[in-house]
């Protein structure tokens, strides 16, 4: 027997949510599976290629540039990666 009068536990939450932390959390989400799915080499000396603080990792770098980017626009995961190849050399990537 369905029970439509159910209350989902994290939706009921949301408005508990500060937007920064809710922003940050997709913001992470986005990242890992950007990095999954472009194959990011762990490691360090991508943080060059993108203008960002050397001390940074490879993921670290690449979670600090697309919130740059994201902060202000809205892109596709097709349109991030043709961003990224035309700025770091391919050995970065898997």
């Amino acid at each position: 027997m369905n029970n439509y009068n159910f209350k989902c536990q994290a939706c009921s939450q949301v408005n508990q949510v500060n937007l920064d932390t809710w922003q940050s959390y997709t913001l992470r989400k986005v990242t890992k599976a950007f990095i999954k799915l472009n194959k990011i080499k762990p490691g360090y000396g991508l943080a060059k290629h993108l203008k960002l603080p050397p001390s940074l990792d490879n993921h670290a770098s690449i979670d600090e540039w697309l919130a740059l980017l994201l902060a202000d626009n809205a892109y596709s995961f097709k349109e991030l990666k043709v961003m990224l190849l035309n700025k770091v050399p391919a050995e970065y990537l898997a």
